[in-house]
């Protein structure tokens, strides 16, 4: 697990996780993590390598692609802020990466 934690990553396995009524020790151990590591992750502490997030995909049976479309669509620039919509960065403030 890396430093830097996505927190919309983190927002998203948690609900796919709550949404099919999974508890956080079952998933771990359906994911070969720790009950620790995985509450780290969902809480935004660390941020899980790929390698993390495919195995507790498996474990929530939810495909890499809707993780990845889900996580674009959240990060997509909203279209209600007129400076979104025209592409200027610099009038909603810096990137951060």
């Amino acid at each position: 697990m890396r430093e830097h934690a996505d927190p919309i990553l983190a927002a998203l396995l948690k609900r796919l996780r709550e949404e099919r009524g999974i508890k956080q020790e079952q998933l771990a151990f359906n994911a070969s993590l720790t009950a620790s590591a995985l509450s780290r992750i969902e809480r935004g502490i660390t941020s899980p390598a790929w390698v993390t997030v495919v195995r507790i995909a498996v474990a929530l049976d939810v495909g890499l692609v809707e993780i990845a479309a889900t996580l674009e669509r959240s990060r997509a620039p909203s279209t209600e802020n007129p400076a979104d919509a025209t592409g200027d960065d610099e009038a909603v403030g810096p990137v951060v990466v």
